[in-house]
């Protein structure tokens, strides 16, 4: 939620605020995007995990972010980059690597 506006302006990257996302249609609308030629990925920072697993988790195969992360920084708080095409890989016990950018003061 809090980092899309960041994410757009300094990455170049469109976004879509999960928070306003339908807990029952979040697959939908990942599979939407990649028809669509999009690769989408989830970024959430600590706190919004519990509330990403809260709203989807009943509702969507990716609801309780069951798999690692492709990106990993900390800074103020710990900010996570999940790519949803490993967690195929991840279930059938593929390895995912998780970059790691470390922390500079």
């Amino acid at each position: 939620m809090i980092q899309s506006g960041s994410v757009r302006l300094y990455g170049g990257r469109l976004t879509v605020r999960w928070d306003i996302v339908e807990p029952t249609r979040l697959d939908e609308t990942l599979d939407l995007l990649q028809r669509s030629g999009y690769e989408p990925y989830l970024l959430l920072e600590d706190w919004e995990l519990p509330l990403f697993r809260k709203r989807f988790g009943g509702a969507s195969q990716f609801g309780d972010v069951d798999w690692p992360p492709a990106l990993a920084y900390k800074d103020i708080s710990y900010v996570a980059v999940y790519r949803f095409a490993d967690r195929a890989r991840y279930r059938a016990g593929e390895s995912i690597q998780t970059g790691r950018i470390p922390y500079s003061q």
